[in-house]
C-alpha cells in the first residue's frame, strides 16, 4: 500500500511540474499538436505554484505560435488562475 501511495504521489509531481509547454507573452500553454490547438495552464517550478500576478491584466488571444506553427487557443485549464483572487 506505502509502494502503490509513494509511485502515485511521485506520478502526479511529475505531472505538474511538467504543466506547460510553453511560456509565450507571459501566458503558459499546453498545446495538442494533432489537433493544433492550445490550453492555458500554469508553471509549477517543482516546489511552488508559479502562476499569474494578481496585478497583471491577461489578455488571452484566439491564436498563438510557437515554433512556427499557429495554434488555436481554445480552453483554460483546471489550475491555470490557481490562487488568483480577481
Amino acid at each position: 500500500m506505502k509502494k502503490t501511495l509513494l509511485l502515485l504521489v511521485a506520478l502526479i509531481t511529475a505531472t505538474i511540474a511538467f504543466a506547460y509547454d510553453a511560456e509565450i507573452n507571459g501566458i503558459y500553454y499546453d498545446f495538442d499538436y494533432d489537433n493544433m490547438t492550445a490550453k492555458v495552464t500554469f508553471k509549477y517550478d517543482g516546489m511552488y505554484y508559479v502562476g499569474y500576478k494578481e496585478t497583471e491584466e491577461i489578455i488571452i488571444p484566439e491564436k498563438v505560435t510557437y515554433n512556427s506553427t499557429e495554434y488555436s487557443v481554445t480552453s483554460i485549464g483546471e489550475l491555470a488562475f490557481y490562487e488568483c483572487k480577481s
